[in-house]
């Protein structure tokens, strides 16, 4: 019986370090005045505004229409749970 329980515990603790690690490892959306690059897989990464075709965030808002520039400049969609956060970008000059 005894043996059980503690494979109950490791179970349970191994559980609690996998959801941690997961928690742990979400990343937020850029802010606005960060500078983002489009990644080889699709998406952005963070970087420096001084890197060669970077792109800053100049607005967070809910939908593409609401950037102010939302026909002729790109936009980053962020999900999370329920809520989408959608980035104006412009290009640094």
């Amino acid at each position: 019986m005894r043996i059980v329980g503690y494979v109950g515990i490791v179970v349970l603790i191994i559980g609690l370090a996998v959801a941690a690690l997961v928690y742990t490892s979400r990343t937020d959306p850029p802010k606005v005045g960060d500078c983002v690059q489009q990644s080889g897989n699709g998406g952005s990464v963070a970087v420096s505004c001084s890197t060669s075709g970077a792109f800053k965030v100049t607005h967070s808002v809910t939908k593409v229409s609401d950037c102010p520039d939302y026909l002729n400049e790109p936009s980053l969609h962020y999900t999370k749970g329920s809520t989408t956060v959608i980035l104006c970008l412009e290009p640094v000059s």
